[in-house]
């Protein structure tokens, strides 16, 4: 090998124009073997082009890509045999089933795997007798994780993975994850939206404009995140005093008795305060990242 061997993965100010837009700029990350590395970003941010770049769909303008140590654009054979991927889109044949298109792609492979493929068809619960052009989206994605899933290899780079998923799905891919993980493998998975990944990676690469704007650990990330948090008080909502709470901001009053606010930081003092009210309701919804970037990393274009 002619890289790191303790890397799955390395980019140096890896770079993909598009005429005079640039899909990404100056990328240069590293992820390590036996690693789930999330990469963040809104949509159009530049993900998917990004691993594009590693599985030699398309070539960088500039800038270098190593995975399991081989560079991409002279090793692409090789990393192929190495790396499964799922497309953030993939077209299959509309007419046929779910089985017959698992059957079809598995006598292509060498590796292939029936009882894999079975098994994680069970897990994932693909309706093996239906044609995909009659499949919901989140249906068509289990057929597409089965797909990315069953060959064993020590890479999986995966294009949001989750998108239309069912959270028992999500939680049977979350599953899988760490059954690969446990033997070794690595996981490259893009989301854009946090919560998706919270519980799968350990650290998350954030891409906004095509730009690599942050590299952090999950738990991290979260706590720079603010918090919406909607309370409805049993009588008149303590307005004025909330101001007045630690790492509190009062975002909205829309009734007399219900609060819109934004915690930034530990959420204790917030609940300390909420304890001496009679509250009927506190609903605090998952941030999606492209508020948290609006935030923390600019309120540009993110296209």
């Amino acid at each position: 090998m002619s890289g790191d061997g303790r890397l799955a993965v390395k980019t140096t100010a890896l770079t993909k124009s598009f005429g005079s837009s640039r899909g990404i700029s100056d990328v240069s990350v590293e992820i390590h073997r036996g690693e789930v590395f999330g990469l963040l970003g809104p949509n159009g941010a530049g993900k998917t082009t990004l691993l594009r770049c590693l599985m030699d769909l398309i070539h960088p303008t500039s800038g270098s890509a190593q995975v399991l140590g081989e560079e991409v654009s002279r090793n692409s054979k090789f990393i192929r045999s190495r790396v499964s991927y799922l497309p953030g889109e993939f077209a299959l044949w509309p007419t046929l089933t779910a089985g017959e298109t698992l059957q079809r792609l598995g006598r292509l492979r060498a590796d292939h795997d029936a009882e894999r493929v079975a098994q994680l068809s069970s897990l994932f619960n693909v309706d093996m007798d239906r044609p995909l052009g009659q499949m919901s989206r989140g249906n068509k994605q289990k057929v597409g994780l089965v797909l990315a899933l069953s060959p064993v290899m020590d890479v999986y780079i995966l294009d949001e993975p989750t998108g239309g998923l069912d959270p028992i799905m999500q939680q049977h891919f979350r599953e899988v994850v760490a059954t690969e993980v446990e033997r070794g493998a690595t996981i490259l998975l893009s989301s854009h939206v946090l919560h998706e990944v919270e519980h799968l990676a350990e650290r998350v690469g954030v891409l906004r404009a095509g730009e690599l704007v942050a590299v952090e650990r999950v738990d991290s990330l979260r706590r720079r995140a603010a918090l919406p948090i909607t309370v409805t008080f049993a009588g008149v909502a303590p307005v004025q005093l909330l101001r007045a709470v630690t790492d509190v901001e009062v975002l909205a009053s829309p009734t007399e008795t219900t609060v819109s606010l934004r915690v930034r930081g530990a959420i204790d003092p917030l609940l300390k305060f909420l304890a001496g009210y009679e509250v009927l309701s506190l609903v605090a919804p998952e941030a999606e990242l492209e508020e948290i970037f609006l935030e923390f990393y600019g309120s540009g274009d993110p296209s």
